[in-house]
């Protein structure tokens, strides 16, 4: 397969230099491969929570945590204050209403974004740029 040929193609380049050139090892670049697919899957993400709104002073503000991943009140489990930094456990998911929800480090379930309210993200990324845009602080 395409690995084997990888590994072919490697062991000649360290041949050619003489077997005693540092070379990037396949593990490590397999490491960074899957490091980047994760965050891009929105696992190992980190998002800060944004929650002030113009209709209340910045830093009060709170994101309700689920036990699951719909706006059910009764599964309402913590909040994240303003403010703070969680890491997604999961890939992130759309529920039937397309809210986009992130699993997280603090115990469940927060929404990212509703399409009821697309202007704004209640959980925004750390790492300024993604596919979906950039996020300047």
């Amino acid at each position: 397969g395409g690995g084997a040929r990888w590994r072919e193609a490697a062991e000649g380049v360290v041949a050619a230099a003489g077997g005693g050139a540092v070379f990037d090892t396949s593990s490590q670049r397999r490491r960074r491969m899957l490091d980047d697919a994760e965050r891009v899957a929105g696992i190992n993400r980190q998002y800060r929570t944004r929650t002030a709104m113009e209709d209340h002073v910045e830093g009060q503000g709170f994101l309700n945590v689920f036990s699951a991943p719909e706006l059910n009140m009764t599964r309402c489990v913590g909040r994240l204050r303003e403010g703070m930094v969680v890491t997604s456990v999961g890939p992130n998911t759309v529920d039937k209403d397309g809210n986009e929800w992130v699993c997280h480090d603090h115990g469940g379930y927060s929404m990212r974004r509703s399409p009821s309210t697309p202007w704004n993200m209640w959980l925004l990324p750390v790492d300024h740029c993604w596919p979906d845009g950039c996020i300047l602080e």
